[in-house]
């Protein structure tokens, strides 16, 4: 075997020239980026992530503390990867099935604006909507419809009446525990005389017998006819709540429509107009009797935001260990 020359203890280690290198220190040298001798693996990353394709997968393989999550978390902040941009969702009542939330998908970096917009509409219709149900354009509307009702049953009643005078009669109404009751009462120097009474101008010698018996048959006499006139009074104030309620369910609608529609053309989608018109119908038919109860209900308007975006947000990076 040849004999090999023996090394010195400096010759064991290369150690670079410092006159082989351009400059003084590192601080005059821009820092290497990327992934130094994979320019194969890089691309192929590269490609792998700029492809957008359902089930798209990137398998990457290496030796463990090699760098292979910073390298693919680097790429990723670089190539922005394109993606389908997801709407806003949000949860709201759903008045038909009570005990499932409906989903509602508005445009992306809205979800927010639009809950802070439904908030607005629940306080127009805790605060504003009473009030604006008692404006003078609607009272004079109310009271146009007490007129005309008015003027009718002074119509029905009319002939009677005079019918009654005649005979000094007259229909009196009366409160019986607390409903208000029409009576025929006799008129004594021209004044409705109560039972009570007659019977103590009889005591008195005022009034005979048979004057009291006379005016006891002339009242049952035309009690049937004041029953018959009473069934058509009832039905002229059935008419007239029946008109009075549709009054105010036409103009809290017209309210409310005004306000949802602005909002529907903010935010349009089929779901956002559902959950506006079920609000809407909710106020009209179920609470309007009880406006001034009605903040006892308004949590069922409110809309849960339960995923929503920054406008410009990037495709969400997902970090799984």
């Amino acid at each position: 075997m040849r004999d090999l020359p023996a090394l010195s203890p400096g010759e064991l280690r290369w150690r670079c020239p410092a006159d082989a290198l351009e400059f003084e220190t590192t601080a005059e040298v821009e820092p290497t980026s990327g992934v130094i001798g994979q320019d194969s693996a890089i691309e192929a990353l590269r490609f792998g992530l700029r492809t957008n394709a359902a089930g798209q997968n990137v398998f990457v393989r290496g030796l463990a503390g090699t760098g292979r999550m910073t390298m693919v978390q680097d790429l990723l902040h670089t190539i922005e990867p394109a993606c389908p941009a997801a709407p806003d969702r949000a949860f709201v009542h759903d008045f038909e099935q009570p005990s499932r939330p409906a989903l509602v998908e508005l445009p992306r970096g809205t979800g927010l604006t639009f809950r802070r917009r439904v908030d607005e509409l629940v306080e127009f219709v805790t605060e504003g909507l009473g009030k604006a149900l008692s404006s003078e354009v609607v009272r004079a509307k109310k009271s146009g419809l007490e007129r005309q009702a008015s003027q009718r049953m002074q119509a029905i009643m009319k002939p009677f009446d005079e019918e009654l005078r005649a005979q000094e009669l007259a229909v009196v109404s009366v409160d019986v525990g607390g409903q208000v009751r029409a009576m025929i009462m006799p008129l004594i120097d021209g004044k409705p005389a109560t039972p009570e009474q007659l019977e103590a101008l009889r005591a008195e010698g005022k009034v005979s017998d048979e004057q009291v018996q006379g005016i006891e048959q002339r009242i049952r006499d035309s009690s049937a006819k004041l029953e018959e006139l009473g069934g058509q009074l009832g039905e002229v104030r059935g008419q007239l709540e029946e008109a009075l309620r549709d009054l105010l369910q036409t103009e809290a609608r017209a309210l409310l429509v005004q306000r949802t529609g602005r909002l529907h053309a903010e935010f349009p989608g089929e779901s956002v107009a559902r959950f506006l018109e079920a609000v809407v119908d909710d106020v009209v038919h179920l609470r309007l009797p009880h406006l001034d109860e009605i903040g006892e209900v308004t949590p069922l308007y409110r809309v849960n935001v339960v995923q929503e975006h920054g406008p410009d947000a990037p495709c969400p990076r997902i970090l799984e260990n």
